[in-house]
């Protein structure tokens, strides 16, 4: 009940007293329900488990996380290379859509006609996530007014090419407490 007073209350403010009970009975820590570790890269922490099982993902199962959207990484290769950009994306009527600016990863579209894509998810308060991989045909092509769901880029800017990538091979994988 304290938990639910204060998080539903604009502007609370509880004590180090109270902030060092609450984690405790929440078995974190106070630095952490502070925002403490914001900046760091997920999974940094342990599992939540000693022995979490992983699990391989379906197809269907796959689908149903991309289609959520948000924001993934492109993967493809440069003469350095290989680059991963994050990106916003949508699925649609079997393609996934990510807008993006001329360059990068339109120019390996062009030469290749094929791209990776990578969208997870990770909990580290349940020690528990996701991942999805996306391999397939991609094309450049123009954004017809309503022709595709919008695509938003989170970053703001210009991004005036929409990549359309085929779901041609999908995997994922799923970590999780055991049942």
């Amino acid at each position: 009940g304290y938990l639910e007073s204060v998080e539903g209350r604009s502007g609370a403010n509880p004590g180090a007293a109270a902030i060092t009970r609450l984690a405790a009975a929440l078995e974190t820590t106070a630095a952490a329900l502070r925002g403490g570790g914001l900046e760091r890269p997920p999974g940094t922490g342990r599992p939540a488990e000693a022995h979490p099982v992983l699990e391989h993902l379906e197809r269907a199962e796959c689908l149903r996380l991309l289609r959520t959207g948000g924001v993934g990484r492109v993967v493809y290769d440069e003469a350095r290379g290989p680059v991963a950009i994050p990106v916003n994306f949508v699925v649609a009527d079997g393609e996934l859509y990510v807008r993006t600016a001329e360059g990068g990863v339109v120019d390996a579209v062009r030469a290749t006609g094929r791209l990776t894509f990578e969208v997870d998810h990770l909990d580290e308060i349940l020690g528990e996530g996701w991942s999805v991989l996306v391999t397939g045909r991609a094309r450049v092509a123009p954004n017809a007014d309503g022709e595709v769901p919008s695509v938003d880029p989170w970053a703001g800017g210009e991004r005036g090419e929409l990549v359309h990538l085929h779901l041609d091979e999908l995997s994922g994988r799923r970590i999780r407490h055991r049942d």
